[in-house]
């Protein structure tokens, strides 16, 4: 009586064996770097790569994969950069740039990469994320920006002629757009336009404020906490920023709208520290506007434009 055959062997081990033999084959020579890198790819985890259209929900199936909000959700620069998440022994972001060594990245609240460490979407090649996690031993996690994120948009406005595109004839064929005179008039016309409409800010923690009384009491105090340093790191970046390119005569009248956003930062860092105040209920509540002191609103010249208004023309 004869047992059971043994079971073939899988793809995976008849890859590594021909790979095995094609290093026995070519050693020393000048492909084996490429086998060697082949052969230790074959025991890593497999490779699961996300794509789709803009906003259809990559980051938010690989948050449920990973079973934790790792991935940024928001349109931030980040996510305009191929991120691979893998299991890690310890908690890393490293950016790996087309030229250069890899630079460390800052996370933002959550584990994700807050912004790039002042390089451009366009000259990383990839963000590699490590986070101890067990469901990223089987499989790493590669997030790729929206397939229309990039380059539909450019390729419509150059076919109306409001653009024009240049390829690089070499390396990777990189498209640098430019404004047409007819785009130059365009953009004019817009800037023109009336602009009635009222800001508008996508903010997650903003949300989750609203629904505080759902959740438990120290959520708030664990939330304001996050966004104390999210927004003290913000701040910081926006500094460095106006530091390196307040100067410049190239980009001065674009660095008002930093001092925008360096504003709201601050707005928001004082409002989520308010929440942390010793004694305050952990049920926030509105304070009144008549209480500009405490809001920070107000510090220059309201007091006497209230006082203009009580008194009324001369």
């Amino acid at each position: 009586m004869t047992g059971r055959p043994p079971p073939p062997p899988s793809l995976v081990d008849r890859v590594r064996g021909l790979v095995h033999r094609a290093c026995v084959v070519y050693g020393g020579g000048p492909a084996m770097p490429e086998l060697q890198a082949a052969a230790a790819r074959l025991d890593e985890p497999l490779r699961v790569a996300i794509a789709g259209r803009l906003k259809s929900g990559k980051s938010t199936l690989l948050n449920a994969l990973v079973g934790q909000e790792l991935a940024a959700t928001d349109a931030g620069e980040c996510t305009r950069v191929v991120t691979w998440y893998r299991d890690g022994h310890t908690y890393r972001i490293l950016a790996h740039p087309h030229n250069g060594p890899p630079r460390p990245v800052t996370p933002g609240p959550t584990g994700a990469a807050r912004d790039l460490g002042g390089l451009r979407p366009e000259d990383v090649d990839r963000l590699v994320v490590d986070w101890p996690s067990a469901a990223l031993r089987s499989m790493t996690l590669i997030d790729t920006p929206g397939l229309d994120s990039l380059s539909s948009e450019p390729v419509r406005l150059a076919e109306l002629g409001l653009l024009k595109a240049e390829t690089e004839n070499g390396g990777r064929r990189r498209r640098t757009f430019h404004l047409t005179e007819t785009g130059r008039d365009e953009l004019r016309e817009w800037l023109a336009e009336p602009t009635p409409e009222h800001f508008q800010m996508r903010d997650i923690a903003e949300l989750k404020l609203f629904f505080n009384e759902v959740g438990e009491p120290d959520d708030v105090v664990r939330l304001a906490r996050e966004q104390v340093q999210a927004h003290r790191e913000r701040i910081a970046v926006y500094e460095d920023m106006q530091k390196r390119y307040d100067e410049i005569d190239a980009v001065a009248r674009r660095m008002v709208t930093l001092r925008l956003g360096l504003e709201m930062e601050h707005a928001a860092l004082r409002f989520w520290s308010s929440l942390l105040e010793p004694g305050l209920d952990a049920r926030p509540r509105v304070r009144s506007a008549r209480s500009p002191r405490r809001s920070g609103v107000g510090r220059e010249g309201d007091d006497e434009h209230h006082e203009g208004r009580r008194r009324g023309p001369r």
